[in-house]
């Protein structure tokens, strides 16, 4: 796993989960000790603030999704404007634009 992590740069999304079971063992082995009260504490600190994020995330996916969509509603206008001047064009008659 080092070597794949070495080689292939600092994208560490792709191998966020070769963590997750060291992390998952971790925490529960942490809720036996003498110091439950703060691994606790910081598992719902975590998922307070894995929500937010989530939250603000989705919100941006929706706002690029949206600009696509618009853009590509913009393009096939235009294109249909353009075919149907080339159109009238071809006929010899005015488009009732």
């Amino acid at each position: 796993q080092f070597v794949l992590h070495a080689l292939y740069g600092e994208e560490t999304f792709l191998y966020s989960l070769h963590f997750l079971p060291l992390l998952i063992g971790f925490a529960a082995l942490s809720t036996l000790t003498n110091t439950r009260w703060i691994a606790l504490t910081l598992a719902i600190v975590l998922t307070f603030l894995a929500g937010i994020n989530n939250i603000q995330q989705f919100k941006q996916a929706t706002d690029n999704l949206q600009m696509i969509v618009k853009n590509q509603a913009q393009n096939h206008i235009k294109n249909q404007q353009t075919l149907e001047f080339q159109h009238c064009t071809m006929n010899n008659t005015i488009s009732p634009i």
